[in-house]
């Protein structure tokens, strides 16, 4: 259990129960912030944990200020533990404490070990445990710019392995619109190359 004042972005308390799992301390936490935390999430956990969170947050702060600590923030995601292994681990944040003008201050952050699948993806959703509503993330929802459709026909096509002048003979356009719609995909998937954009598209379910 932690609590992290959103104001000086550090956490003022942190309790000692199962951290040694992790071979961490409070000190660690108090100390240095969620570092420690960070360096123990899996690798390829770690920028759709920032993506879901910055979304989850983003809802949040959305909401009326009287509502906001009706909610709290659900993640799921690996963590490694001290023998090495990665298990699934449940972050559930709430709001605690609200300046004057309604300005999140201080979360509240429970952990738990899940009986879940580690091999399981990122999840994230939003619940009002007063009416019992549940709003999930789309990691896809997370991209500043999101695919428009015809970006994502020939982004899985690419995947199947097409090339630019395939592509262009299976959808009826010419190559240089569909290298143009290549060019907007790296750009909007922030990747250099097709390799690198369908792994992308991949972690943010965008073919799903």
């Amino acid at each position: 259990m932690f609590v992290f004042d959103c104001f000086t972005h550090k956490f003022v308390y942190a309790s000692d129960i199962a951290l040694d799992l992790f071979g961490l301390t409070v000190e660690d936490f108090l100390k240095k912030g969620h570092d420690p935390a960070f360096d123990l999430i899996h690798p390829d956990d770690v920028e759709l944990i920032v993506l879901t969170r910055k979304k989850a947050y983003q809802l949040l702060e959305a909401l009326p200020v009287e509502e906001v600590k009706e909610y709290k923030l659900v993640h799921e995601f690996r963590f490694r533990n001290i023998q090495g292994n990665y298990v699934r681990i449940t972050e559930q944040e709430q709001v605690i404490e609200l300046d004057s003008d309604g300005v999140i201050r201080l979360m509240l952050s429970v952990f738990n070990i899940d009986a879940g699948d580690a091999k399981e993806p990122v999840r994230s959703h939003i619940y009002n445990f007063k009416k019992g509503e549940q709003i999930f993330i789309e990691l896809s929802d997370t991209l500043e710019e999101p695919l428009t459709l015809r970006e994502t026909e020939i982004l899985k096509l690419i995947r199947n392995g097409l090339l630019s002048k395939e592509i262009s003979d299976r959808l009826g356009i010419s190559v240089n619109t569909v290298n143009v719609h290549r060019q907007n995909i790296f750009n909007k998937l922030n990747v250099e190359n097709a390799m690198e954009a369908v792994n992308v598209a991949l972690k943010l379910g965008l073919f799903n």
